[in-house]
């Protein structure tokens, strides 16, 4: 099947970075999740967003997503 889970999180003004990743594959007990992660900046506002991909990952170790951003202002963001 397919599931899609979102997060929802703020980069404070002074801004930040993010590490983001799925470890599946590299566990001991290995996985065969195959996950992809995908990035979101809300340019839009709080009642009418408009979310734009900025960055995307699918297979950084093996099979498992990585993403990891420095941000020099902050905002809204999606994972």
């Amino acid at each position: 099947g397919k599931d899609i889970d979102l997060y929802r999180f703020e980069i404070p003004s002074s801004g930040g970075a993010i590490n983001i990743e799925v470890a599946a594959e590299r566990l001991a007990n290995s996985s065969q999740l195959d996950a992809s992660l995908r990035l979101f900046r809300n340019e839009g506002t709080t009642a009418n967003p408009r979310w734009v991909e900025i960055a995307a990952n699918e297979d950084y170790f093996s099979k498992d997503p990585h993403i990891r951003l420095d941000f020099v202002s902050g905002g809204v963001y999606a994972v």
